[in-house]
């Protein structure tokens, strides 16, 4: 990878993160979220976040 990693915020259960993805349109505030569904199988949720919350899920 060319680019420092961004720094992050991490919650307790280490399951979320948040992020300032710095580019070439702006600073955007993203997250990443993983949920276990069952043993061994997770789900990982990435979004980007503005001012009023959640505003798009990827």
């Amino acid at each position: 990878m060319q680019h420092q990693a961004y720094p992050f915020v991490l919650n307790e259960q280490e399951t979320h993160y948040k992020f300032e993805s710095i580019g070439k349109r702006g600073i955007f505030e993203k997250a990443v979220a993983f949920s276990e569904l069952r043993p061994n199988v997770y789900n990982l949720a990435i979004t980007l976040l503005n001012t009023t919350g959640l505003s798009k899920v990827f």
